[in-house]
């Protein structure tokens, strides 16, 4: 009867060590959080796209999210535009919105422009003050919501970006410059480095015309531009 009692008390124990392991397994992470909410379905193409999800799953991240409406401010609208841009460039803008820590809004200082460091590496700012806390600019608009796993997701209403990386590298991250882009590496090809220009220290501001902008100029396409005198296209884009 005892070795009985004692084999009885060892499976169960077996049995309860599993069920534990199962129910941490299957625990909800951020990456649950941002595939069931409607209003993140831009923000999951990107992390698809861009290879991330197992990195999204850590319990000890916060995650500062934009939604859908976010991502339309820079001319991302839908899951087709994400895939238009080169999955390592969506990699980097999405790290940059990542803390390899948990911070809750309310372990944020009330102060303006505290350092913080990304998943990344880069150097981001967090501002709390009466209005609540923004970082970069992009307003929290939804604070600590918490994944099952320990995870936190400030839910913001911009995307943000490195801003150490060069012009050129910016623009080629927003779809309605992609005909900057394009004007750009064309006119590097004449007398002018535009690229070279743009990939330097500065300082300097650059106004960029959107696509819909170098359509009403006449360059109806990608195609037009490129077949354009780049010394031309040069002048343009260096026009004091």
């Amino acid at each position: 009867m005892k070795s009985l009692n004692v084999f009885l008390f060892v499976i169960l124990g077996l049995f309860t060590f599993t069920s534990c392991n199962d129910d941490d397994d299957t625990q909800k992470t951020i990456v649950d959080l941002v595939v069931e909410n409607p209003d993140f379905s831009i923000l999951e193409a990107a992390v698809i796209h861009a290879g991330i999800t197992e990195s999204l799953k850590s319990g000890n991240i916060t995650v500062f999210a934009p939604n859908n409406e976010a991502f339309k401010t820079i001319g991302i609208n839908s899951e087709a535009d994400i895939k238009a841009i080169d999955k390592t460039a969506v990699a980097a803008i999405l790290t940059y919105h990542v803390i390899p820590s948990l911070v809750p809004a309310s372990a944020i200082a009330t102060a303006s422009n505290t350092e913080i460091t990304m998943l990344d590496g880069g150097k981001a700012y967090v501002t709390k003050n009466a209005s609540g806390v923004s970082v970069n600019g992009a307003k929290v608009t939804t604070a600590d919501l918490k994944a099952e796993n320990g995870g936190l997701i400030h839910v913001i209403d911009a995307v943000i970006l490195n801003e150490t990386r060069n012009i050129v590298a910016i623009a080629q991250a927003y779809p309605e410059l992609s005909y900057l882009v394009a004007a750009v590496l064309r006119a590097n090809e004449g007398n002018t480095k535009v690229v070279d220009i743009l990939s330097s220290a500065g300082p300097f501001t650059v106004f960029a015309p959107t696509n819909q902008a170098f359509i009403n100029a006449g360059f109806t396409t990608i195609a037009s531009i490129q077949a354009a005198n780049p010394n031309t296209l040069a002048n343009i884009l260096t026009y004091p």
